[in-house]
């Protein structure tokens, strides 16, 4: 676990509908609102391949509290089935996707 680092707002996103049931509000997890806009951060330093994270354990079965699908296969994914979550900064627009990270 490292300490947090300093973020500032960076830009804004604008929310769009979940599917019906994809909203889980499990954990204090919020749910997007179409049209709502969000605000996204950015925290420096920045994210390299080096970077140390927060391990956190979220179930991604359909009805878990992982949230929605996966944003690389847009699936659910059995409990049985290591998967890893990663931040905005950390999954980087698709960058790392299907790449090996060490836990």
């Amino acid at each position: 676990m490292i300490e947090a680092k300093s973020c500032k707002p960076s830009s804004r996103i604008k929310g769009k509908k979940p599917p019906p049931g994809a909203c889980n509000q499990e954990n204090y997890s919020d749910c997007c609102k179409q049209g709502k806009f969000y605000t996204t951060y950015e925290c420096l330093p920045r994210v390299t391949g080096h970077t140390k994270a927060v391990l956190t354990l979220n179930s991604f079965q359909q009805g878990g509290d992982g949230g929605g699908p996966s944003e690389c296969d847009n699936k659910y994914h059995s409990d049985n089935t290591p998967v890893v979550a990663l931040s905005t900064g950390w999954f980087n627009n698709m960058e790392r996707y299907l790449q090996k990270i060490t836990i």
